[in-house]
Formats: structure tokens, sequence, C-alpha cells
């Protein structure tokens, strides 16, 4: 039976019984929300006055804690992003633009100082002309600002997801986040993405000095080339390995933005730390809810792009209420760092 409900005063839907249940039984319905099918003529019912979803409501109030152990299966979490996401597409869609929009500037403006054409400048002059240490100057501000406003930025569209997910107003000043709550939750913002580069740079180059040693042994073992097949086959599965060994230590860090964001007065070091500790025994779940969004992202060059506007906000609320589900880890001492 097909249902429809009403949340924050629009009606949506329909929904199956099962995900109805689901709605109430992680928050997102509550007892005064009203609930409908065509059973029921022209009378809206409140969620407190449905038996079956009383039952779900007294049998899972005490699990929406705010300290869950991340067990939502991700097809519930994808469908209270579904139900977030009701009535604020557009502003969804909106804010992904303007953020799109501010974080590529700096990528439109990069051809004008294309950095591989600026070095060739460079070693071909003897004596730099003004023009070219300008383009050099204008070269490096570019990339700064790319640098400072990548990470606030970041942070901002986390906020304004997490709101969302949680069922309040979105708010396109939410975007700014990162740049409102002063010099020090700034810098901050700045920080946390870097770390987390250094950190997976790290992961990388610790796979990559054993992996090289193999591949060096077996060389002067096997007496091939690196142009044999063999040896080619080995490299691409010791080279696949390797990224999705990487790959799996970056998502240990992937919380690490919306820690900041829930919690400002967090530290940088602090927030990648309680990720990795949030994340322990997550990561492979955390990885099939973006396979999940694979097929989607496969079909995108068919709307030349334009899929992303409904895409993005779909993806990034249903990590939001990933988020909300395994944040409890974090300070739970037997799964934290």
């Amino acid at each position: 039976m097909q249902w429809y409900y009403t949340r924050q005063g629009s009606q949506q839907g329909p929904v199956s019984e099962d995900d109805l249940r689901n709605l109430v039984r992680w928050g997102q319905l509550s007892p005064l929300d009203l609930v409908w099918n065509p059973r029921m003529g022209n009378r809206w019912a409140p969620v407190s006055a449905v038996d079956f979803l009383q039952n779900t409501r007294s049998d899972a109030h005490g699990d929406h804690s705010g300290n869950s152990s991340g067990d939502t299966p991700n097809h519930h979490l994808m469908l209270l992003a579904r139900s977030s996401l009701q009535g604020n597409w557009g502003l969804a869609a909106l804010v992904i633009l303007i953020s799109w929009s501010i974080l590529h500037l700096t990528h439109l403006l990069r051809p004008l100082v294309h950095p591989f054409d600026f070095m060739g400048r460079i070693m071909a002059e003897a004596q730099p002309s003004t023009i070219t240490i300008l383009r050099g100057i204008a070269l490096v501000m570019i990339l700064l600002a790319a640098f400072l406003l990548t990470g606030p930025l970041s942070i901002g569209i986390k906020k304004f997801f997490l709101n969302l997910a949680r069922g309040e107003r979105g708010r396109v000043r939410d975007l700014f986040a990162g740049f409102q709550n002063g010099s020090g939750y700034y810098w901050r913002t700045v920080w946390v993405p870097l770390i987390i580069v250094m950190l997976v740079t790290g992961w990388a180059m610790a796979a990559l000095i054993p992996a090289g040693i193999l591949g060096y042994e077996y060389l002067s073992f096997t007496k091939t080339t690196l142009q044999s097949h063999d040896t080619r086959v080995l490299f691409a599965i010791l080279g696949g390995i390797i990224a999705l060994f990487v790959l799996l230590k970056a998502c240990n860090y992937s919380m690490a933005g919306y820690l900041l964001a829930d919690d400002p007065s967090l530290g940088a070091w602090e927030a990648v730390l309680k990720s990795a500790g949030m994340m322990k025994g997550c990561v492979w779940k955390f990885s099939c809810l973006g396979f999940r969004f694979l097929g989607w992202i496969l079909l995108l060059p068919l709307t030349l792009g334009l899929g992303a506007l409904l895409l993005l906000p779909y993806i990034a609320t249903s990590v939001a209420h990933f988020y909300d589900d395994v944040k409890g880890r974090a300070d739970n001492p037997e799964t934290g760092v």
C-alpha cells in the first residue's frame, strides 16, 4: 500500500509501508506529522494514531539517541536522504551550483597562467620578462586562493547537508559557515584537508616502498624487463592493491569535515583522529554506500552533467545521515582511536 505524509508543512510521497515505518523509526516523522493512504478517504491521521507506526516508534525510540553504532542499512540511509530532500531539492541544487562555481573559478583562470607553460617560459628565457614574472605571481595567487577557499567551503557544504539531514531549515548562508566563526575556526577548516592529504600521501608512500622493492626483486630474479607481459600484469595488480589500500585509508578520515562542521570547537588534528576512530569497522559499509551511486554517476554524461545538481545533493545528504549514524562511535572507548 502506498502512503503519503506531511513534513515541514508539505505533502510528500508516495512511499511503501516499510519505508514509512523506517521514516518513523529513524526520527524523520514526529508523532504529530500526518499520514494518509487512499483507503482513508479525505481524513489524514497523525503518526501517533496509526497502530503499526505506534509500535515502530516505541520499539525504536531508544535506539535513535544520537549514540548509534552505525548499524543502519545503507538503503535506509538513502531513504532518509530522499525524505530530507523532499521540498529542498531546488535549494540543495542551488548550494551545489554556488559552491561549484566558487571552487572552479580558480580552475577557469588557470589556463591564463598554465603552470607548465609558465615553467617553459622561465626555462626558455635567460632573463624573465616583466610579463612572465607577473604571470608567475598570478599563478601563485590563483593556487593560494584555491587552497584557502576549498577547506572552508567544503565544511560549509557539510554543514548545510547536516542541517537538512536533521530536519532543520536549509540556508544558503550555511555554505559560508567556515568563514563565520572567527579566524581560528577558519584556519582549522583549512588545515583539516591538508592534514588528510599528508596522511593519505604517507600511507601511499608506505605502500609504494615495499611494492617497489618487491617489483625490483621480481625483475632481478626472473631477468625480465618492464616491457614484458608478465611484468605489466604484476605491476597492474600491485597498483590496484595499492590504490584500494589508499582509498580505504582515505575513508578513515572522511568524517573529519563533518565533525568540524558539527562541532566548531574541535581542533583540526582532533577531528581527523575522531574520524579515524568512528570509522573503525565502518569503512567497508561507507564504501558500499558510495558504490550504490555508481550507476547514477555513469548515467551523468547522458544529462550533459546537469544531473549532478540532483545527484550530488542526494549523495551529500546520504553521507550526512551516515555521519549521524556513526558519530557516537567517536567517543566509544571500544571503537575510538
